[in-house]
């Protein structure tokens, strides 16, 4: 008798398999795209001021988890912290292009169209998020990864586990850079006069990162 070859079943809640048939299936990219696109839209808004650039960027996010759907690892962090890191790469990838464009050519010609009423929403989208941006710029002393980190905690309120997987690094390693960057801004890590609910944020992260 031939015996029959089982496919192993995913455990519970691993969404990995799903993901992973973005690239191929379009009726799990739909879905995936409606579960996760208020949050990229609002990731990116709180980043970027120009319609037209969060609607670029969105969209190329979304691209760029279809051509990398494969690698993703459900180990490493949950669906929405991938996407979300490739957000991040995509809006310093964008900035990058449009320093060298802007040199070349008017931008106006290389900007997809957006119909009115997506316009009007992510206009919307942009000033609802004004007071993260204000909070972005001000820990200007904050660079690189550590400032990725502060963000995507701070203000994205994910949980160090996911930001660590947005960026790239161990969830140890984040912590270790979350303490020291709440050590050199101490003096800021209050109620912030824009937007309180994050100044009560940094806050709570201050508890949560005790010493290395």
């Amino acid at each position: 008798m031939k015996r029959q070859t089982r496919t192993p079943t995913p455990p519970p809640g691993d969404h990995a398999p799903a993901v992973r048939r973005i690239g191929h299936d379009p009726a799990e990219l739909e879905a995936f795209y409606r579960e996760h696109i208020d949050a990229v839209e609002a990731f990116v808004a709180r980043r970027v001021s120009d319609a037209h650039t969060v609607a670029d960027v969105t969209a190329d996010t979304f691209m760029r988890a279809v051509d990398t759907c494969r690698r993703y690892d459900a180990a490493r962090g949950t669906a929405r912290a991938w996407l979300l890191g490739i957000a991040y790469n995509v809006i310093v990838d964008s900035e990058r292009r449009a320093a060298r464009r802007w040199r070349a050519h008017s931008r106006e010609g290389t900007r997809r169209l957006i119909d009115a009423d997506a316009l009007d929403r992510v206009d919307a989208r942009i000033d609802a998020e004004e007071p993260a941006r204000a909070l972005r710029a001000a820990y200007t002393s904050v660079t690189g990864i550590d400032r990725a980190l502060l963000e995507l905690t701070a203000i994205d309120e994910l949980s160090v586990t996911d930001a660590a997987t947005a960026v790239g690094v161990s969830p140890g390693a984040a912590r270790t850079r979350l303490y020291r960057v709440k050590q050199r801004l101490r003096e800021h890590i209050t109620t912030h006069a824009a937007y309180p609910p994050l100044g009560a944020r940094l806050h709570t992260l201050a508890a949560e990162h005790p010493t290395p």
